[in-house]
């Protein structure tokens, strides 16, 4: 699996987590009590992420831009603590560091995203479609075989 795959499935993840982190602050606007934990079910969930983060930089270090690198490493400095297990804190500090982290996280995402979208890639595809348009209008075209050229066509 190479980088952009992964990427993508870790993008992936982030924005579910951001839409749970929305649905939890709308259920709270109903109902401020969270006596089944919600909070701290999506906090835990969000630090697994943040490990898949630093697993994803670790595996593919040596073939990530260093700009990207420098991204997920001013994360992990950032924001990752939002989600680390933390005795001393109270509840509403442990909401307030969720939603600050979840804030921090979709940043870090697009940005992430920004950094690694593959225009090469599209660049290539595109070239290979047109190539291979080229070349069945060069199987199909009687005057294209013959000159060469697609202007040669004398319109009649």
């Amino acid at each position: 699996m190479n980088y952009t795959d992964q990427l993508n499935a870790l993008s992936s993840r982030i924005k579910g987590l951001i839409q749970a982190g929305m649905l939890y602050s709308q259920f709270l606007r109903v109902n401020s009590s969270d006596s089944h934990g919600s909070a701290e079910l999506l906090r835990g969930q969000c630090e697994n992420v943040v490990k898949e983060i630093l697993s994803f930089r670790k595996i593919f270090e040596k073939s990530l831009p260093s700009i990207s690198l420098s991204t997920i490493d001013a994360f992990e400095n950032k924001i990752s603590k939002f989600f680390a297990d933390d005795l001393n804190i109270t509840r509403d500090m442990m909401i307030q560091g969720l939603w600050t982290g979840l804030v921090g996280l979709s940043a870090f995402e697009t940005e992430l995203s920004f950094l690694l979208c593959d225009n090469q890639e599209s660049i290539r595809t595109k070239s290979e479609l047109a190539f291979h348009h080229l070349q069945r209008s060069i199987i199909v075209d009687n005057d294209f075989q013959k000159n060469g050229s697609v202007h040669s066509r004398v319109v009649k």
